[in-house]
């Protein structure tokens, strides 16, 4: 979660697996895989060993423009479209994952990986491929739920000035929201089922916004957030 998750919402999720018996091991790698029988042995450069019946493998994910390779597409961390969803090549479109967009409040490329962007995104290259010339500025948004836990994330949590914390624990809810000229550009959080859903909602809109926030009101839970805008 080090990428785009506040380190204190990790450390939460982290021991919420732990106490359900989920093991980590950071800070090293595989040295080499043993088959014994029908199980496996993990052998870690840390000199651990694991006996397991599973291996799965998450490594991420890489946008796949090898077939494009030979073309005019602007290709860079996926498909290089502008806020229309347009490409380098007219009347060529492209959307969700493989899309390497502009977003117009961030004013820089972005590249998402996750279902609510693939169908926004989808849908607004339908309109533009139809001549309903559509600006695509959708915050991004997305979900976890683990155990108990949902975690929520909206915006950008990078190139913050402030980073503001409202909530004490996941039991009451915790959200960070991350500033950049008084202005919510992201916001993270983490709490049992329903506790924070609201608030990272109304962050989203008040980064769409661009609504003047300080950090007295968002680090009071008591200050409703709605009523910002």
């Amino acid at each position: 979660m080090g990428r785009v998750v506040p380190k204190e919402i990790a450390n939460i999720m982290q021991k919420k697996h732990e106490i359900n018996g989920v093991i980590f091991n950071l800070n090293t790698s595989i040295d080499y895989v043993q088959r014994k029988n029908k199980a496996y042995e993990i052998n870690l450069k840390n000199k651990k060993k694991f006996t397991v019946d599973m291996i799965i493998v998450g490594i991420g994910a890489i946008p796949n423009t090898k077939i494009f390779d030979n073309t005019d597409l602007k290709i860079d961390n996926g498909i290089i479209t502008n806020e229309y969803c347009q490409t380098s090549i007219r009347n060529i479109y492209a959307a969700g994952d493989v899309s390497n967009f502009y977003h117009p409040l961030y004013k820089t490329n972005i590249r998402l990986e996750s279902w609510k962007h693939a169908q926004n995104h989808g849908i607004n290259a339908g309109k533009n491929i139809v001549n309903k010339r559509t600006i695509y500025e959708d915050i991004p948004w997305m979900w976890s739920d683990q155990y108990d836990l949902n975690l929520q994330l909206t915006g950008m949590c990078s190139n913050y000035e402030t980073l503001v914390k409202r909530g004490v624990d996941e039991f009451e809810g915790v959200v960070y929201f991350f500033i950049k000229n008084r202005k919510i550009i992201g916001a993270c959080g983490v709490g049992i089922k329903g506790k924070i859903g609201k608030d990272v909602r109304i962050a989203g809109k008040l980064a769409e916004k661009k609504i003047t926030v300080t950090k007295e009101i968002l680090s009071n839970s008591l200050q409703k957030l709605n009523k910002l805008y």
